[in-house]
């Protein structure tokens, strides 16, 4: 279920944010978990901030190291490669991955599900691959995927695959727990002001330093370069997935990277979507969620959600739908062409 795209030049958020005369800016890029991530705090202390970046970094990688399932040494590949053989005990970050990851499995019906590994080799988009596969095929793959057969044990801290070729996929969740426990060691370091831009997951702590709000433009899924809106955003997480991400058009049609993990299909019912809440976390695992639900069944699901401040729905005929939160704070660019159900 990996989700985000390798984003150089532009992000999937678009940062707007200025600075004070009372603090300087630091500001850091790096490359890891598939993206560039950029983390920017502002201090009026050159050695603090660099200490702060250093260690914000190496959360990123540290996690990255652990959720990899292409790399052998990642405790997911140890896995992976055990699927049908063994429980294999896991570091307490990759356990809560995994934890988390089944509980909202159960509670969004399947939408969100770690265990499509196997669906997604065989699509092959993020290794190039531009040609659907055949039916029978996304049908034999369905067979061993599924979070029902991932069986973890909390006071040993193992997981086991029931059956033998299962893929777990760690996309949909590690960048927002990695993005997660950055902000949580920027804060313990004492930044007050800081946005973390983990290609597409936002993290916004504190505001500008003014005291105002930090704002976060949201994508234009059709126009790399362009803004659909604009919202404010003070210690919060802000996620946003979508069709545009990676994708090929192949006979005229439009097949991308979120796989809808009843059918093995990509999911069609909108084509981008942004959480807004306090967790970067359960952000992304519900960004990849409710835009298999589509507006209709996810809104109503996102109503009855504590964890979130809301989610907006982009579908293709340039509508946004967005929960009543989302809907009072959106400040929409009129010359975009989207137009606010």
């Amino acid at each position: 279920m990996r989700k985000k795209c390798l984003i150089v030049l532009a992000s999937l958020f678009t940062l707007l944010f200025g600075c004070s005369s009372k603090n300087e800016t630091y500001s850091r890029d790096f490359f890891t978990m598939d993206t560039v991530i950029n983390i920017t705090v502002y201090s009026n202390s050159e050695g603090e901030a660099k200490a702060a970046l250093d260690a914000a970094e190496k959360e990123f990688f540290r996690i990255s190291a652990l959720s990899d399932r292409f790399s052998d040494k990642s405790d997911l590949s140890k896995v992976n490669k055990n699927a049908g053989k063994q429980a294999i005990k896991v570091s307490d970050d990759v356990f809560r991955m995994i934890d988390d990851s089944i509980s909202w499995a159960k509670r969004t019906n399947g939408a969100f599900d770690i265990a499509v590994g196997p669906l997604m080799d065989l699509w092959g988009i993020e290794k190039g691959i531009n040609i659907p596969p055949e039916k029978d095929k996304i049908n034999e793959a369905l067979k061993i995927c599924g979070y029902q057969n991932v069986v973890i044990n909390k006071k040993e801290k193992t997981v086991f695959l029931k059956q033998k070729d299962m893929i777990l996929d760690l996309g949909g969740i590690a960048k927002g727990y990695a993005t997660d426990c950055a902000a949580t060691v920027l804060k313990k370091m004492g930044v007050k002001n800081a946005i973390i831009n983990a290609g597409g997951n936002v993290y916004t702590i504190g505001g500008k330093t003014d005291g105002s709000p930090f704002r976060v433009g949201i994508q234009d899924p059709r126009n790399q370069q362009g803004i659909l809106a604009v919202i404010p955003l003070s210690d919060k997480a802000a996620v946003s997935s979508g069709d545009y991400e990676r994708y090929y058009i192949y006979n005229g049609v439009r097949y991308h990277h979120i796989l809808d993990p009843a059918t093995g299909f990509p999911a069609r019912k909108c084509i981008a979507t942004t959480i807004i809440g306090n967790s970067a976390e359960i952000a992304d695992i519900l960004s990849t969620s409710l835009f298999v639900m589509g507006p209709e069944k996810g809104l109503q699901f996102a109503n009855s959600l504590t964890e979130i401040d809301g989610v907006l729905f982009v579908t293709e005929d340039k509508t946004i739908t967005a929960t009543s939160k989302i809907k009072e704070k959106l400040e929409m660019d009129k010359t975009s062409g989207y137009q606010l159900k």
